[in-house]
């Protein structure tokens, strides 16, 4: 079932718990015993339809709800890759309301994706972390490229700034990201050093680490 991560290492008499979650559409709070992949992932479009199905919020969609994509849309949706890891694959939108021939239509798929490596992906909700504009959102690593609704990007014809939102997929102009104070930016690159290798998180910000 899906749900948004409420806290993290709550301290129990049992033990630390890795999470809570609050199920969708359900109001529930649940604990999570432990932080591995057979109990709890990332919520992500997947090729397995009663997974997908699992993953639809009880009353969360309807077929009458309007769609942000259609059939033939280039988009980039959020998959699982090898190893765990989490990215954003290209692919084009195949069919809307998808249902596999299912009698109970509160259980049809928003899109049907037919990703670029031929693979077929559903995506269950039509939402900005799991479906995103090609042209706004191109293919890359999750962790990277980041889930927030809106993102500033440089042009690199003429050097202006834009905001994209990628829920509505409207782009316009906009002032440059602020300067952050030196002690912001080593935060900044560390976090980044350590994104990529969680094992350079001690090390700090050096030119090894680049």
């Amino acid at each position: 079932m899906p749900g948004n991560v409420q806290a993290v290492d709550v301290p129990t008499d049992e033990g630390v718990l890795p999470y809570v979650v609050e199920l969708d559409g359900t109001g529930r709070l649940i604990s999570v015993p432990r932080d591995h992949s057979d109990v709890v992932r990332p919520e992500v479009c997947s090729g397995d339809a009663v997974l997908a199905r699992d993953c639809v919020a009880p009353g969360a969609q309807t077929r009458r709800l309007p769609l942000r994509f259609g059939v033939g849309d280039r988009v980039a949706c959020l998959a699982e890759a090898s190893g765990g890891s989490v990215r954003w694959v290209a692919g084009c939108v195949n069919e809307l309301w998808w249902d596999g021939d299912c009698d109970d239509a509160r259980l049809a798929i928003p899109y049907l994706i037919r990703c670029d490596d031929g693979h077929e992906l559903l995506c269950h909700r039509d939402a900005h972390e799991l479906l995103r504009d090609l042209e706004l959102q191109p293919e890359s690593d999750a962790a990277l490229a980041g889930s927030k609704r809106f993102a500033k990007r440089r042009v690199e014809e003429s050097g202006a700034w834009e905001e994209v939102d990628h829920q509505t997929r409207r782009v316009r102009q906009c002032a440059p990201p602020r300067e952050q104070p030196p002690a912001a930016q080593e935060g900044a690159a560390a976090a980044a050093v350590s994104e990529r290798d969680p094992a350079l998180l001690a090390c700090g910000v050096c030119e090894a680490c680049e």
